[in-house]
Parts: structure tokens; sequence; C-alpha cells
């Protein structure tokens, strides 16, 4: 072989080599990037379970085309649209239409994105009357996980908040969640969020006020704008009486276009009369008062009219008396009523499940969707994104529960038999040793979830009617555990590769213990033989007690029934045997009932003689409990009743009042010294106020300070200034220098200025 022949056979063996190294590289690329996107998901996920534009996916499908254009091109839209940090908001009476408007304005937003290439993003909240459990999850990580999905790739903040938490599963205090979201909005130039049905966001324990205060605070730092609609309640009025507002009603422009859009949908007498069509769009345009709402129910009220005769009547009764919600609803039931007896009772059954449902129902888990539709009346909507049923409006939901017990008395009753004996089914008595398996199940059964998490729910008005069915499953161990492996997993997972699904040992009295029937609790300890108080006592998997399952939910009069036959009243754990032990430090009863704020059930406990200051694994007092989770009252009854404040324990923060500063609970902090607390208490080098200036807490630094706290104590980290300054927290270091803080003193040869450079 020449030469020439020789170098174009290496040239060759090298480029054929180097394609070789190019697809191994590129396969490496593709198997990074796939792990890559599992993290992301992984990291989303955690961030919010909240599926947010699923439903403004549904929402916006449903939007008839060409309206609503008189809000976007409304005065105050569009100073809101260009004006940074400006809060629009939007009152509107009950079925005005604000939930279409809020998907309009935020499809609106998102094409003016795309059209002016322009770097803005939007994030959004539906509020729903039927989720409000939900929104007891973090909202400011719903609104930032939607505005990192906006970049390929996620934020050092967000991926750095995620490992300081996934793994202790702790979860972000609010002040590191906003600094996150601060974080997000900071990436564009623009940041618009629009909040849909406040009003139907419970603020039992903050949720609604929390969140809307934080998003402020961004607001004022970024530039973000807000948008939020509701009912005009008073308390939620003056939470923006200082905001631009437009009030939502139903534009009769809007009516009349809707009802052409929903021609073929209507009897043929009025699609083949153009003069029948306009007298449809007139009446009903001037009977609905701004609710678009009832634009819908009159519309779906002609469906049966066959005749020109019967739809002009129609239109004559809309005329004539002032049109109502509740005259709608009354007139959709006397339709339902009217229909075949299988109709109605399939009617009936569907409207009474998704009314009384604790949570919203998908597809699945109601068979024969499609009639179930058509027999309802217009009742039902179908959410084709998500796939849950709803109720039409939050309103059918308040009429319907005033005439269930009238239209369909044993509704409740029906649920909680139909729960059961889906339980019941001869498949369930197979055990799963994999929680693979199980998942597995919940896929194929997926009535399976809602019928073990909820049958309970719906027995506690009806204990008495449900006693033999209930028995029937209850008794049935096989069909117990299997319920229990659902019942038990989220709270509780992940399970231990050491341990099976098969090894659950709960039993009927911990399973009807966790959903409080008390009556049904009664029957079981009069059937069951033996020794009473060993079945109340036996532990689960988990180290829980039926008594502990019972003080965790707060019913009093179960937890009184179980100590009555023989409850152990320190609900103490049982031997570090369980995998999960750990998990569950505040396993004593009257920790447990501080720590969860269940006010009746601690003076229960004490009252029976529970020591007050009893300690659990970690050291820890009820009072302490308490104070780390904000609980006011409970922290009121157990210094009233001699509990001891300046205790320390094994955790971090050492003591009550370091406990409460660390979490921010300020007026916690107050009682705790008004009652004589040691306000330079706490571990060694770790007084109050050092917590309070770690995690930026500028009121209760304040109030320590009144107190009298030692402003140049030595913690680990220096004096509070020293802290204060190498944190960044300015507002703390000027409070710190008024009230007389030692420049010079410093830590291990330190300064202060030297911290802050």
């Amino acid at each position: 072989m020449d030469h020439f022949k020789l170098l174009e056979a290496v040239k060759n063996d090298a480029e054929i080599t180097q394609s070789q190294v190019s697809l191994v590289e590129s396969k490496i690329d593709a198997v990074q990037q796939g792990q890559d996107g599992k993290q992301r998901e992984k990291i989303l996920a955690w961030l919010s379970s909240s599926n947010y534009p699923a439903q403004q996916s549904d929402v916006i499908s449903r939007k008839q085309r060409g309206t609503g254009g008189w809000f976007t091109s409304s005065p105050e839209f569009t100073s809101w649209l260009h004006d940074p940090s400006a809060t629009l908001f939007c009152p509107g009476i009950p079925g005005a239409g604000k939930t279409m408007i809020a998907a309009t304005t935020i499809e609106f937003l998102k094409t003016k994105k795309a059209t002016h290439n322009t770097s803005s993003a939007v994030a959004y909240l539906f509020f729903n009357y039927k989720e409000q459990e939900s929104h007891n999850v973090d909202l400011l990580g719903a609104i930032t996980k939607q505005l990192v999905q906006n970049h390929s790739t996620l934020a050092k903040s967000v991926i750095e908040l995620y490992e300081r938490h996934s793994e202790g599963g702790t979860k972000p205090p609010t002040d590191e969640m906003r600094d996150t979201l601060q974080a997000a909005v900071a990436e564009f130039t623009t940041t618009y969020i629009v909040v849909d049905a406040l009003d139907e966001c419970s603020d039992s324990n903050g949720t609604r006020r929390q969140p809307l205060a934080q998003l402020r605070l961004i607001q004022s730092n970024t530039g973000l704008q807000l948008m939020t609609t509701s009912r005009p309640l008073p308390e939620i009025m003056a939470l923006f009486s200082t905001a631009t507002t437009l009030k939502v009603r139903a534009d009769p422009d809007d009516v009349k276009q809707y009802v052409t859009g929903q021609l073929d949908r209507l009897p043929r007498c009025i699609q083949r009369d153009v003069s029948l069509q306009d007298q449809v769009q007139n009446q009903i345009a001037k009977a609905i008062d701004g609710m678009f709402l009832l634009a819908r129910l009159h519309v779906d009220s002609l469906l049966d009219k066959k005749t020109k005769k019967a739809v002009i009547s129609t239109l004559e009764r809309l005329s004539k008396s002032q049109s109502t919600l509740k005259d709608a609803y009354s007139d959709a039931i006397e339709r339902i009523d009217n229909q075949l007896n299988g109709d109605v009772a399939l009617a009936k059954r569907a409207l009474s499940s998704i009314t009384l449902a604790r949570r919203p129902l998908r597809v699945p888990e109601l068979l024969y969707i499609e009639d179930v539709v058509s027999v309802c009346a217009g009742l039902i909507n179908v959410e084709k994104e998500s796939g849950i049923v709803r109720l039409v409006h939050y309103t059918t939901q308040g009429f319907l529960e005033n005439i269930l017990e009238m239209w369909n008395p044993k509704a409740q009753v029906d649920i909680t038999i139909m729960c059961l004996a889906y339980l019941s089914f001869a498949e369930f008595r197979l055990v799963l040793d994999d929680p693979k398996d199980l998942q597995a199940r919940l896929g194929k059964t997926q009535f399976l979830d809602y019928a073990t998490c909820h049958w309970g729910d719906h027995a506690e008005t009806v204990q008495d009617d449900i006693q033999e069915e209930a028995c029937t499953f209850l008794f049935e161990t096989s069909l117990l555990l299997c319920a229990a492996q659902v019942l038990f997993r989220q709270t509780y997972q992940p399970f231990s590769s050491s341990k099976k699904l098969a090894d659950i040992t709960s039993t009927c009295v911990h399973v009807v213990a966790r959903f409080c029937l008390c009556e049904l609790m009664r029957l079981i300890i009069s059937k069951t033989k033996g020794d009473m108080a060993t079945v109340i006592n036996a532990q689960d998997r988990w180290c829980q007690t039926p008594i502990w399952l019972a003080v965790d939910r707060g019913n009093k009069a179960t937890t009184r029934l179980l100590l009555e036959h023989g409850g152990d009243p320190l609900g103490k754990p049982g031997p570090e045997t369980s995998d999960h032990h750990y998990r569950h430090p505040e396993m004593s009863l009257l920790h447990q009932a501080s720590l969860c704020g269940h006010i009746e059930v601690v003076e229960l406990l004490l009252d029976i003689g529970v020591e007050v200051d009893t300690e659990n694994l970690l050291g820890k007092t009820a009072l302490f409990s308490a104070c780390e989770h904000g609980q006011t009252k409970v922290v009121e009854l157990l210094i009233k009743t001699g509990a001891e404040m300046d205790t320390r324990s094994a955790s971090f923060y050492g003591n009550p009042l370091s406990a409460a500063a660390g979490w921010g609970h300020a007026e916690i902090v107050s009682k705790l010294l008004q009652a004589g607390a040691n306000v330079n208490g706490g571990i060694e080098h770790m007084a109050p106020l050092a917590i309070a200036v770690l995690y930026g807490r500028e009121q209760i630094a304040r109030i320590l300070l009144n107190a009298g706290a030692d402003i140049n104590a030595q913690s680990c980290w220096g004096t509070a200034l020293e802290q204060a300054s190498f944190l960044g927290h300015d507002h703390i270091v000027g409070l710190l220098l008024d009230a007389g803080a030692d420049c010079n003193a410093g830590h291990k040869g330190w300064k202060p200025l030297d911290r802050a450079i």
C-alpha cells in the first residue's frame, strides 16, 4: 500500500472514530438532559402541586369569541396595564362572570407578550370554594412555579431553596418563599399576577391575607402588577381601598354574542326563525341583571321548548319577573323532576354527590358522565383539561345544600353506602406489598382514593344509618388493611425499603378514630371481646394509637370515649422499632393537641391529670410545641395552667421564647414575656434576640429589646449587631444602633463593620 492510500485509510478511520465519539457524546448529552429534566420536574412539583394553567385552559375554552373586549379596552384596565406596581380590583356580584374576565385577562396578557416579544410574565391563581383545603398550601410557591417555568433552566434561588428543605421534609418559611418569588419576578421587565375569586379562599387561618401581604411587599420592591376579582365583601373591599376599581358586570353585547354562539344547541324552531333569535337575545340580555350566569341558565331553560309558542311563553315569564339565580335554579330543578324516573334518579345522585363531595370529583369517579350531563339541566360543568366535574357556580352549591334535605333526604346515607360498597369489592381483599403495586391499583380503580379517604367524612352525620355496611367493611381484616394502605400513604411516605406495605398493623379502631366516628366507635367497643385497653392502645406501623389519631383530629368526644375505655392519657411512643419513629417526635397526646391548636382536647387532657410540663423525645414541653406552631390560645391556656416557660430542650431553639422568636410569632413572644419568661434565656450562646436577628424578625427584635434583652450579648455568631451586619438585615442594624448597640463589640477579632464588608 502506497503512502497516499495509507494516509487515506488513517483519515477514514479517524473520521469514523470521531463520528462514533460524537454519537456517544450526543447520547450522554441526551441522558444528562433527561436527568436534568426529571430533576426540574421534581423541583417544580415540590414548589407546588397545583395546575392552574389547566384551569385557565378549561375556562378560556368556554369563552364565546368576541366577548370581554369592554374590559380589556376600558380606561381602568389600560391604566393598570402600563403602571408599574399598580393594583386593579375587580368586584362583581355572584354570577357576573368574574372568572371568565380573569381568564380573558390572562389570555390577553399572554397574547400581548407573544405579539410584542416582551420580557414579561403572567402568573395566576384560581380559587374555588370546593378546594379550600388545597389553598392552605403555599400560594407563593404556586406563583413561583409558573414564573420559573418560563425559563429553560431553573433559577439558582429555586434550586437552593429546594436543596435546603426537600431532604429534611421541611416547609420553607414565608420570608424565604417571598425572597425566592421576588428573585423570580426580578427576572422579567414586567410581571402580572391575576388572582380570581379571592372571596372563595378561606381566611380562617390567614390563607387569604398573608400571601396578599407578601405580594404587596414584593410589589413595592419590583413593580409587580396585581389584579384581583372577588365578590364585594366588606373585609375584602377594605384590603383594596387604595386600588383602582373596575366593576365586573355582564355586558349586554357580550350576552347577545353568547346567545348567538349557543344557537346550535337551541331548538330548531329558534334556529329557523331570525326574528325569534333576536327576541331570545334581547329578552335574555334584559333579564339577567348583570349576571352572566343567568344568561347560561336561561338559554338552558329553552332547550326543551320545541315550539315557538313555548319559547315565547318562557321569554315572557322572564320579562315579567325580576329573575334571580334562585328562580333560575328552581326552574332547573323542576325540569329535572319532570324527566323520566331513571333520569331523575341519575340527576339526583350526580348532583348530590358533587354537592356533598369533600373534594372535586373527576370524570372517572362519576360513571356515565355523558348521561349525567344531559340530565342535570345545565347545572354541572366538565372541565376537559383537568377532568374535574363541577357545579356550574359556587352559588349552585349553596342552593343545592339548602334543598337537599327535602329534594334528596337520603343523599348523605347513599354516598356513604356507595363508598363502603366500593371498599368491600372482592379485589380489595388482596393486600399489596409493593408501593408501586399500590400506585398501579389507584390508577386502575380511581374511586378507591376518594372512597377510602372520605367515607368517614360522609358517615359523620349518618352513623346510625350505615352501621351494617360499616361493620361489614371494618371487621373484614383484608379490606381494612387495603384501605389503611391508601388512607395513611400520603402522610407517611416514603415507605421504608426495609418494610413492606403488608406490614401495616392498623385496626378498625385506628380507622374509626381517624374519622372521629364516636357512635361507630361505641359499636365497635361493644362488639370487641377481650381487653379493650390493649386494643385502644395498640400502635400501628407508625407508632400511632387510636387515641393519638383522635387527638390529632381535635375530636374531644372520641378522645374522651377512648380514655374512658382504657386509653393511655400520656400516649407515649412505643419502642424504637419503626423506621418512621423519629418522623413523629411530638407523639405524646398533649404535645400533638398543643401543636395542632386543639384547645378543647388540651383542656381535657389537663383536666384528667396529664402533667403540663411533660416532655417529648426531644425534651420539648407542650408549651414549646405550641410556641413553635403559633398556637396563641393554647399558649395562653398552658401559661394559665402553670407551664414552665424557661425549660430547655435539645432542639435548635432551646426554649419556648426562642422558638416563638425564630418562627416569627410576635404575639406569643409578647405573652411569654408578660408572663415572666427570661428575655435572655435559651441555649448557651443563643439567646432569643440572636434567634430573632438570625431570621430577620425586626418586630420581634424590637419587642425583645423593649423587654430588656442584652443587646451586646455574644452568641456563637458574635453580637446581634455583628449578625445583622453579616446577614444584610439593614433594618435590624438600624434598630440595634438606635437602641445603643456597641459598634466595637466583636467576636474572635471581628467587628460589625468587618462583617458588613
